[in-house]
């Protein structure tokens, strides 16, 4: 797929197909993964103005991926796609320009960034931005509008997931584990099965936190019951082992069962690894449960709203 994207976009010279080819080789699918490769194709396309490859340029200088390591590198790619209007690369300018990393360190052109990108819905430059004017970062302390940017992002359980995400992995500000749950519970709470599901990983894994089944089951129930296959998966292991629940292969199966129906391949193994432990009459018991759970799931999606 890969090659016949190459044969097309150099002979129609196509900025975004030329991105794609390096965005296959950079992730590596629908091509083999390969950085050098990658930022060959991206040099193409962004030499005929695609501004998804001056990004990616400014990624790959900044992380040292098949290239050597340059912050000024990188914010060069940065810059001209942000003249592009393209927000990450605002994001990434004002994470620069906070650290001084590749470019002066000036919080008034930091904020700048951020404010670009936070008014166009970017959580990380949101969050900043309340932090930097909480502080008086780059302009003068104000707090009403700091709170306000605050509840932006809380009122939105995606923005609340993406800055859960931001402090729990602490790549552009200190890792934070106790401020990202509470990020990532303000969506859950909202219903965000994705915030669910990472809530009940982290206190199943204790990332950062002791583990706690009993938590870790609650979330991941509110998330299968969402119909996401990976907690449908975790759920039935619980039941398998006994975390957090008192152990039933039948409910194990259930659950098991029903994240391999999504083609989900640790669901299918764990069906498989509970039947054989289980009777016959366990067995019947868990289809039946599939069953009554899938035809509920199906009264309930073809309900008016």
């Amino acid at each position: 797929e890969a090659t016949q994207w190459s044969r097309k976009s150099t002979k129609k010279n196509d900025p975004s197909g030329k991105n794609r080819i390096g965005y296959a080789h950079y992730i590596g699918r629908g091509a083999p993964k390969d950085a050098v490769e990658a930022r060959k194709w991206f040099l193409k396309a962004a030499g005929a103005g695609s501004v998804g490859a001056q990004y990616q340029l400014g990624i790959i200088y900044l992380k040292g991926e098949g290239v050597d390591t340059s912050t000024k590198e990188a914010a060069r790619w940065f810059r001209l796609a942000a003249e592009q209007e393209n927000i990450p690369s605002h994001y990434q300018l004002g994470v620069l320009h906070y650290k001084g990393i590749g470019v002066e360190k000036n919080w008034a052109k930091a904020l700048e960034h951020f404010q670009f990108a936070a008014e166009r819905g970017d959580a990380r430059a949101i969050y900043f931005t309340a932090r930097m004017l909480s502080a008086g970062e780059g302009a003068e302390k104000n707090e009403p509008e700091a709170r306000e940017w605050l509840q932006r992002a809380e009122s939105n359980e995606l923005l609340a997931h993406q800055i859960g995400l931001l402090l729990f992995a602490g790549e552009d500000v200190p890792k934070d584990t106790g401020a990202a749950i509470e990020w990532f519970r303000k969506a859950a709470e909202a219903g965000f099965f994705v915030s669910q599901y990472k809530l009940g990983g982290i206190f199943y894994n204790g990332k950062g936190v002791s583990v706690d089944y009993d938590e870790a089951v609650k979330w991941f129930r509110k998330a299968a019951g969402q119909g996401d296959a990976s907690a449908q998966y975790n759920l039935g292991k619980c039941y398998f082992k006994g975390h957090g629940v008192k152990q039933d292969y039948v409910e194990a199966y259930k659950w098991g069962a029903l994240s391999a129906m999504q083609t989900n391949p640790l669901g299918k193994h764990l069906r498989d690894t509970v039947s054989a432990v289980m009777t016959h009459e366990q067995i019947e018991e868990g289809k039946r449960r599939v069953q009554a759970a899938n035809a509920a799931s199906e009264k309930n999606d073809d309900r008016v709203p």
